[in-house]
């Protein structure tokens, strides 16, 4: 169980949403909403950050060990950006709390970031070093080839055909360096899960933000995703919607 936060749009600072303000990821890190009962968790088995700012690249995680406010904190506010990807982990259960398995995970002009358990990723994940998330990676490395919306819902398709119903939620951001993809899906079992997975989105004129939870001081404006919906969004906005269901 992750807290995850995608930006599109105008160039702009982003350190109020990642660490600055009352909502940001730094806070929610240190409690937020639960799954499984009113009762606040914390997010602290690591982060992640991607950033594009122009045509030059960033990217900066942590693991547990390293989980330190401050250095969030400056890296953060920092991050002046057209396109970002961040996260904050609660580690699925039996999975390491390593750097390396923080996310968002990039490789291959792919960068993604998940929040839930994939129940048959992670036994295959422990066979092969990495966790649930990574073999999502090796799917979208192996069978994204195109890298655009078209294909990545095929992809995103056969991966959810694969698992079947053993997960909790497969929600995710999806980036090809250019674009967001959001994929809200999860299981229904009850209220407080409900609250804890629902995606949600907040269009301006000039940017778009996604969250797995309002993510600035203004609740305004905030929409939820549906659920087993994958959106696609530009840096003018919405550009596509596709449900997946089995």
């Amino acid at each position: 169980m992750c807290r995850l936060f995608g930006y599109i749009g105008e160039e702009k600072n982003l350190g109020g949403y990642l660490g600055g303000n009352k909502n940001s990821l730094l806070s929610q890190s240190h409690g937020t909403i639960s799954a499984t009962g009113p009762g606040p968790i914390e997010h602290r088995h690591g982060w992640g950050i991607y950033w594009k700012r122009g045509n030059t690249h960033f990217y900066e995680r942590r693991g547990m060990e390293e989980f330190d406010d401050n250095d969030f904190l400056n890296i953060s506010l920092e991050t002046k950006a057209s396109l970002a990807v961040a996260h904050i982990r609660n580690a699925s259960k039996g999975t390491d709390f390593d750097r390396k398995f923080a996310h968002p995970f990039v490789e291959d002009r792919i960068i993604l970031a998940h929040n839930g358990t994939i129940k048959p990723y992670i036994e295959e994940g422990k066979e092969k070093g990495t966790t649930d998330t990574g073999i999502v990676m090796e799917r979208l490395k192996r069978d994204w080839k195109e890298r655009d919306y078209k294909s990545l819902v095929l992809v995103l398709f056969n991966i959810i055909t694969e698992v079947g119903d053993d997960y909790t939620a497969m929600n995710m951001i999806i980036s090809n360096e250019k674009d967001l993809f959001v994929l809200c899906r999860f299981k229904d079992m009850g209220n407080y899960a409900k609250k804890y997975y629902t995606m949600k989105i907040k269009s301006k004129s000039k940017y778009t933000l996604v969250a797995s939870q309002q993510i600035d001081e203004d609740f305004a404006g905030w929409e939820d995703l549906e659920n087993n919906s994958l959106i696609h969004i530009n840096e003018n906005g919405l550009a596509g919607k596709t449900l997946l269901t089995k």
